[in-house]
C-alpha cells in the first residue's frame, strides 16, 4: 500500500445510513424469527397455504438455515453410514 493514497472513511451521512440500516437489518432478523419461524399458529397456517408475505419470508428463511447446516454437519460429522 501506498503511504499518500488516501484511506476510505464514509462521511458522517454515510455512517448514520450503515448504522439505521444495520438496526434495521436486525431487528427485522429478529421480528422473523420470534413471530413468524417459531411461531406455531402462523407455522401451520402457512403449511395451509396461507398466501402472505410472511408465509413467504417464512420459507425462503427456513429453505437457507436448512441448506447451510447441511454444510456445516457433513464436516462436523463425517459421511453418514447406514445401518443395514
Amino acid at each position: 500500500m501506498c503511504p499518500t493514497s488516501p484511506r476510505f472513511r464514509p462521511t458522517p451521512q454515510q455512517t448514520y445510513a450503515l448504522i439505521t440500516v444495520g438496526f434495521l437489518s436486525v431487528g427485522y432478523a429478529l421480528y422473523l424469527r420470534y413471530m413468524i419461524v417459531e411461531n406455531v399458529q402462523f407455522g401451520l397456517n402457512c403449511d395451509a397455504g396461507w398466501p402472505t408475505w410472511g408465509c413467504l419470508s417464512r420459507k425462503v428463511g427456513l429453505a437457507s438455515v436448512v441448506g447451510s447446516t447441511r454444510y456445516v454437519t457433513i464436516p462436523a460429522t463425517g459421511p453418514v453410514k447406514h445401518l443395514s
